[in-house]
């Protein structure tokens, strides 16, 4: 019952939050919708920003299970960042509020996962050894990725998520063996 009724209010927030703005969001908003008291929503959180931090936290949890998975470089990305294609506008508002720290920390520490993760079997792929380098194309590949993941949150006419990953994932598995080999 714990696990269902913790579900329940991240559901409600993030519905709440695709609908408005994080400041327009109370705890008495997410009890009522919720149904449950605020006792209930004090017995799992401090606050929102607890809150915010359990669901992100939780994501990269759920990433990292992931991580051992033997798909494309496409399919693991956007199973990774699928909370944040599914929910743009609540990324939005949250990007625009005082928790944009925690959002873009969540979202490096996934691409960071997702560019370490394939550019290391390219590089055993391509007998490279060199750790210096391959760090150097990974923290590259990371901020390229994070940056691109953020622009897109902020960009209101931003094309549909299936686009946006290919793109992502085009410019990577065709640049990633050049990288390697060039440095």
């Amino acid at each position: 019952m714990a696990q269902f009724t913790k579900k329940a209010i991240i559901t409600t927030f993030i519905e709440l939050l695709n609908q408005r703005s994080l400041d327009k969001i109370t705890v008495k908003d997410i009890v009522e919708k919720c149904d449950i008291n605020h006792n209930t929503f004090y017995y799992y959180y401090r606050d929102i920003y607890d809150l915010i931090e359990d669901i992100m936290r939780t994501e990269v949890e759920n990433v990292q299970k992931q991580y051992e998975g033997d798909g494309s470089f496409y399919d693991e990305l956007r199973q990774g960042i699928s909370l944040i294609l599914e929910n743009k506008a609540a990324f939005t508002h949250l990007y625009y509020s005082r928790s944009k720290d925690i959002i873009e920390e969540y979202i490096n520490e996934i691409s960071e996962k997702f560019a370490r993760k394939f550019i290391e079997k390219k590089a055993e792929e391509l007998s490279i050894g060199n750790d210096a380098n391959v760090r150097f194309i990974c923290n590259w590949y990371r901020f390229a990725i994070s940056e691109s993941i953020l622009k897109w949150i902020q960009t209101e006419n931003a094309s549909d998520p299936d686009t946006f990953i290919r793109k992502i994932a085009a410019v990577y598995e065709s640049t990633i063996a050049t990288a390697l080999l060039s440095i």
